[in-house]
Parts: C-alpha cells; structure tokens; sequence
C-alpha cells in the first residue's frame, strides 16, 4: 500500500536528455527539445511508489497499444491509462509500447515538467548521405557538439515557459542570428495576418507583446520565420494567438 498524499513527489523535476527536433528551412539552425526515455519513468515510480505497489499493463485496440499503469493507494489498485498509435523503426511494437507507458506516466504527474521547459536552438550543419541528410550540431564556435544533453545542460538555465507574456514556448537562440526580417518576410507576414482576419491594431499589439519591438521589420529573421511556420498550420497559430490575447487580457493593468 502507498500513501496518496506521497504521490506529489511524482511531479518533481528529473534529469532530462535532449535532442534535435526538426531543423529550419535555410539547414543551418535547429530546434531542440528536451525528453526522458521509459527507464527513467520506472526509475522514478520505483523510488517514490517502491517495485511492488505499482505495475504497468498493455491492451491492443486495432492499431492502438494502450498503457495503464497502477499505484496501490489504500490497499486499492488506481490505473490511469493513455494510448500511443505510432511507431518508429524495425522494433515497432517496443517503441508502440514505450511511448504508451511515457503517456500514461503524464497522467501520474511524471515528466509533465517538460511541457514548461523552454526550447532550444543551435547552429547545425546538415550533409546530404544518399536520400538522407545527417544533422551534426554545432556550438557558437562551429565546433562539432559530440554530447547534446551535456552541451546543453551545462551551458542554459532553463525556465518555464509560464513566465512569458507569450503562452506558446519561449525561444532561446544560440545561433547569434540578429539579422532583421527581410521585406518580403514582412508582406508575408501583413497577408498572413488579414487571412487570419486579424486587424491592423491588433496584429501591431500582439507583435509587440509576443517579439517586444515596436514593428514587423524590427523582429528578427529567424523568429519571423518561426511564425510564419505558426501561421501557415491555422489550427496551431489561431490556438495560440487567442491564448496570447487571452493572457494579456487578464494580467494586472500597469
């Protein structure tokens, strides 16, 4: 049995791995992002909820592998589940059933830190190696990084991304790139902008808000295109525009 009151240790921050996410169009930068893998989730139920009063099950539902795992609280067994339907490389089912247990170990509280971590940007260099290009990341020095998670870790403090005006994540760039947006990102820009039906008062207020400069040529190049990218996925961009405004709405007038 396990106490309930116990399981609030579940939500404590945890040593984290990162790695490149996608790179950007121009393949000299590159998003990071920060995980764990699933040993590190059983390492963390096993020392706060111990071996025994947890377990973990898995079910097939078609193309679906659904993952519950339960806590003994009370002399009871409470399951929460959450399901995976994508797997990647010749080891599909482990990668199906690893990333169903990550899931399912969210509604546990566990890892659910790494939503308010804040992403990262690098320089890479990407080579082309038949129909495949292979990304090696670069520091500020064009130095080959051997050790993401180190790299990474040793050199950023990482903070919440609760703490921007901005409620989408916040950008760190390392690339050095100040490089203003160019005239035609800017008209892109303005049009994308009236396709969201979005008025000019408006558009100025929230550029200022979310980049903290007075105009649209004044933001930087690659952030711009970070929007652009935002905008062109509707559903994505109008989720987190509204949000923006809704958060700006209700914070304490100065």
């Amino acid at each position: 049995m396990f106490e309930k009151e116990a399981l609030k240790e579940l939500y404590d921050t945890m040593p984290v791995q990162w790695k490149i996410q996608n790179n950007f169009s121009n393949d000299t930068k590159a998003m990071c992002v920060a995980y764990i893998d699933a040993r590190d989730v059983m390492d963390r139920l096993d020392k706060v909820v111990w071996q025994d009063c947890w377990k973990s099950d898995f079910r097939q539902e078609w193309s679906n592998t659904i993952c519950t795992i339960s806590i003994k609280i009370d002399w009871e067994w409470v399951g929460k589940s959450d399901t995976w339907s994508s797997g990647n490389g010749t080891e599909k089912e482990k990668s199906l059933m690893s990333d169903a247990f990550k899931r399912a170990a969210i509604h546990r509280g566990i890892w659910r830190f790494l939503y308010d971590m804040e992403k990262k940007i690098i320089k890479v260099k990407v080579e082309k190696d038949w129909n495949r290009k292979k990304t090696t990341p670069l520091d500020d020095q064009w130095n080959q990084i051997w050790d993401l998670t180190k790299y990474i870790n040793e050199n950023t403090n990482n903070t919440s991304k609760n703490a921007e005006a901005w409620t989408g994540a916040k950008w760190t760039d390392w690339s050095g790139d100040t490089e203003k947006a160019t005239s035609a990102q800017v008209d892109f820009l303005t049009k994308m902008f009236k396709k969201h039906h979005i008025s000019d008062e408006v558009r100025d207020a929230f550029i200022k808000n979310k980049f903290k400069v007075e105009s649209m040529s004044d933001i930087p190049r690659h952030r711009i295109s970070k929007l652009l990218d935002e905008m062109k996925s509707n559903d994505e961009f109008a989720k987190q525009f509204w949000l923006s405004q809704t958060s700006d709405s209700n914070s304490p007038s100065q």
